[in-house]
Formats: C-alpha cells, structure tokens, sequence
C-alpha cells in the first residue's frame, strides 16, 4: 500500500505517542492474561466510546464514505459482557466541531482495529484462549480494506480542503493522549511519574 503524505505526517507526528502507548498499556500481554483482559478491554471499550462521540456530528459524511466508528463500540460492548465487566457509559469530552478533528481520532481508533487483528492471529497462531476477544478481528468486518478506506477519505478531505493536515495531526494527539488515559493501568501511570 502507498502511504499518502498525509499518513506520513501522522505517523511521524504521533509515534513518540503510540510508542509510549505501546509500552505502557502493555495491551497485548494484557488481553492474552485472561486474569487481566476483562480490565483491558473495558479500557478499550471507553476509548473507543469517547472516538464514536467525537465522530457522532459526522456520522451522514463518514456513513457515506463507509467508515464507521460504532461498529467497534457495539463489538467491544458483547465482549466487555462476555468476560463479566460492566458497560456502563464513561463520560465523554465534548464532540470538536470539525472534520479535522475527527479524522485526527478516527486515525487512532481505526489504527487500534488493525493492531487488534493482527494481535488476535498472533494468539490464534499461539493457541491461547480467545474468549471476548472476537472484537479484535471480527469476520464480518474487513479491517485492511476498511482501513484503506479510511486513508483514502483522510487525503481526500484534506485534498478538497474539508480537513486541515495539522489540526488532524493535532487532533490525533489528543486521541493518543486519550487512549492512554483509557489504557494504562494506574500503576504504572504513579510509576512514570
């Protein structure tokens, strides 16, 4: 796959981010302890939650160029129920009122669906216990191409000028900062500090 100028910007901005985010949540040792995936998908559950807000006032333009945020919300839900958590709501931050912004979090959240698949064939390939986990690479989702997909609507926005490059990338940032709120247990949070 050719990587847009506008990916490169946001892979490079971000990945001192998704680095630290990486190492910190420690994600896919956490969802392989079946002691602690309930803990870890719930987090993922609250992030995903708060990108679905942030894409609600969208949904009509990200619908019609087919990328949709809520389907991984429902999915994540079934599987935070599947390991006896509770899905109870999380307060959200108040939507942003651009396209910029979004494509910023949705960045970031459509990124964690192509992560979750290929840690999900690395745990099938190892033969661990999947149980609520299905939401990593759902069957009936096709993750690649709806990540493509996404790409391909970011560098058009920004190409027709619906999206401003650094405010994505700004955006994206947050979402990062977010999603580490989201994730990483506070003990290792007091740790880094």
């Amino acid at each position: 796959m050719k990587v847009s100028f506008v990916h490169e910007a946001l892979r490079a901005a971000t990945a001192p981010q998704h680095q630290r985010l990486e190492v910190e949540a420690d994600l896919e040792a956490r969802l392989r302890d079946t002691a602690r995936r309930g803990d870890a998908v719930a987090g993922l559950l609250q992030f995903h939650r708060e990108a679905d807000a942030v894409a609600a006032a969208f949904r009509p333009v990200l619908d019609a160029a087919d990328v949709r945020p809520g389907e991984r919300v429902a999915a994540l839900e079934r599987a935070v129920a599947t390991l006896g958590g509770s899905t109870s709501n999380t307060p959200v931050a108040d939507p942003p009122g651009d396209l910029s912004a979004v494509l910023g979090w949705l960045y970031v959240s459509e990124g964690s669906a192509l992560g979750g698949r290929v840690m999900r064939k690395a745990m099938r390939r190892d033969g661990l216990d999947l149980t609520g986990l299905d939401f990593l690479d759902p069957p009936d989702v096709g993750v690649g191409p709806r990540w493509i997909g996404f790409l391909a609507f970011l560098e058009a926005a920004v190409a027709d000028g619906r999206a401003i490059p650094s405010d994505v990338v700004a955006a994206a940032g947050v979402a990062f900062d977010r999603a580490r709120a989201a994730l990483v247990p506070l003990s290792t949070v007091s740790r880094a500090a």
